[in-house]
């Protein structure tokens, strides 16, 4: 069975350089850094110098995260929700209010119960 090793190293940018068109940047704690094919065989990948180096070829995507920042004092808006995609959460409301509603109505027959 042969299963293709995919795996994604979450690095800063300022961290990758590039030299003899390879790429070279240092994985982090929990990334495995993957095997190579030598004389038909498997052989994990070594670090060199405590870097990982890469060939163009071997990267399969770049991706580019920024975070999401959104202004405290403004609005998200989500677009293309309609009112009707919401009625799970207004049934989930509705059930969390009878269950609050019940717990009155026993502290308050409870209260009248010690009082009579």
């Amino acid at each position: 069975m042969i299963l293709p090793w995919i795996t994604s190293y979450p690095v800063p940018a300022s961290d990758i350089t590039a030299e003899g068109g390879k790429f070279s940047f240092v994985p982090g704690d929990n990334a495995k850094p993957g095997f190579d094919v030598q004389d038909g065989k498997l052989v994990p990948r070594p670090l060199q110098g405590g870097k990982l180096v890469l060939d163009p070829g071997d990267v399969r995507a770049v991706r580019l995260e920024r975070p999401v920042v959104v202004d405290p004092q403004g609005y998200v808006i989500d677009v293309g929700v309609r009112p009707r995609d919401r009625w799970l959460e207004v049934a989930m409301w509705c059930l969390v209010l009878l269950v609050v509603g019940w717990n009155v109505a026993s502290l308050v027959a409870g209260w009248r119960a010690r009082r009579a």
